[in-house]
């Protein structure tokens, strides 16, 4: 009895045993299988994820323009370095892409245009593509020139507007209104507004009525006269001589056409080798002109020469 006893209590453990050994085989297995599938997915992540992009929507003739500036302005078309291993990665270039060609639109007068990805994935190549639909073309509605702190008299402020090259109900693209911006900021100068501040403009797109109204703000400063003309640097060229280059009437408002007259006369006279002018306030209505110059080598001025240079 003591015999099937203890033949019993070993079979019973060899069975435990073996039931652990079988847990055992089987968890080995799986840990294989993952390791397996592991080993797959990331030899298969390094591999360089190819690509090809469409653009779909925008094919007729007048939208080449802007297919062209997104040929260059495109991440995907233009992307160089490592490449993707990973979709995410991918996928957040796309949308990048998408926001380059909304922008596009709009810059051309599409303020309501919508770009929708797709792609397509035949193991690590996937075909892109960019359905647009550009929508309606907006125009440039209400189109205003306002002046901050100091106000312009009314004939300065229709020649401020002259120079605007956007007009109510052409089409709204953002390079004319960009034009339009410097062209007042380049013009204040012409009107004795030697030191005005930046301009600036306010663009509000009304879906409603498909136009988009500009504001342009511009701080003119003070108006100046002409200041006095200091020559700074000289040796052996007589300050006497250069006045006779200054021709504009006595106290007359600050006009830039001045100051660069006075620059080519300069130079013209081949007495230097550099010329530098600046422009500085004088109290509150005036402003200074001072000429750094660089001397030309081995050159004198003499009366021959005086009588050569030709002034306007």
């Amino acid at each position: 009895m003591f015999n099937n006893l203890h033949l019993n209590n070993c079979l019973q453990i060899a069975k435990k045993k073996m039931r652990g050994y079988l847990v055992l085989r089987q968890f080995s297995a799986i840990c294989l299988l993952v390791f397996m599938v592991c080993s797959f997915s990331l030899s298969h992540a390094a591999d360089e994820i190819s690509y090809d992009i469409n653009i779909l929507g925008i094919e007729n003739a007048e939208f080449n323009e802007n297919s062209s500036t997104f040929e260059e302005a495109s991440i995907l078309k233009n992307r160089s370095g490592a490449p993707f291993v990973s979709v995410a990665n991918l996928r957040s270039n796309i949308n990048a892409d998408v926001e380059i060609l909304e922008k596009i639109l709009r810059a051309e007068g599409y303020y309501n245009g919508l770009v929708e990805p797709q792609f397509m994935r035949n193991d690590n190549h996937f075909s892109i593509s960019f359905q647009v639909k550009p929508g309606p073309v907006y125009s440039y509605g209400k189109i205003e020139v306002i002046f901050t702190g100091n106000s312009v008299d009314d004939e300065i402020s229709r020649n401020i507007n002259d120079a605007l090259i956007i007009n109510e109900g052409e089409t709204a693209r953002a390079v004319p209104v960009i034009i339009s911006e410097r062209n007042i900021a380049n013009s204040l100068p012409k009107y004795g507004f030697s030191f005005a501040g930046e301009v600036d403009s306010d663009i509000i797109v009304d879906h409603r009525e498909q136009v988009l109204n500009v504001t342009f703000s511009a701080d003119p400063g003070t108006r100046r006269r002409m200041g006095n003309v200091k020559f700074e640097g000289l040796s052996s060229v007589k300050e006497e001589y250069l006045r006779k280059f200054i021709i504009w009437p006595k106290d007359s408002y600050y006009e830039q056409r001045h100051v660069d007259q006075l620059r080519n006369r300069i130079i013209e006279s081949n007495l230097f080798s550099g010329v530098n002018i600046d422009v500085v306030p004088d109290g509150e209505d005036h402003a200074d002109i001072v000429i750094n110059h660089i001397e030309a080598k081995h050159r004198t001025i003499g009366t021959s020469v005086s009588r050569q240079t030709k002034l306007d």
